[in-house]
């Protein structure tokens, strides 16, 4: 994320990265895509976003989902994969549908 918080075209998206013991840290960061020059979000695009926190918010500072976007552009359950946990009671469910409304609005915004 940019300091402003936009997705610019060229921002790099780092995502946690899961350490042998499960637990995510701040060293397990690794950059896994860039918004293409057109600034769209393609099938090649990984962009990161938040987790679900235990209110159920989405942050902009903790990572854990990585949304990858279908070839036909569409957002699909098999576009998500979980890296790392989530934290409270909030279920696969809930992070998957809370994660894709924060996308789509990062999105509406454009």
């Amino acid at each position: 994320m940019e300091e402003d918080g936009d997705i610019t075209d060229g921002s790099y998206r780092t995502v946690a990265h899961i350490e042998e013991d499960g637990d995510i840290t701040d060293a397990s960061y690794r950059t896994i895509g860039h918004i293409e020059d057109d600034g769209d979000i393609t099938e090649a695009s990984y962009s990161t976003i938040g987790h679900v926190e235990n209110d159920g918010d989405v942050t902009d500072r903790s990572y854990r989902t990585v949304l990858r976007i279908e070839d036909n552009g569409d957002i699909t359950d098999a576009s998500y994969r979980t890296i790392g946990h989530l934290r409270g009671p909030v279920g696969v469910f809930e992070k998957r549908a809370a994660a894709a409304l924060w996308l789509l609005g990062v999105l509406s915004l454009r």
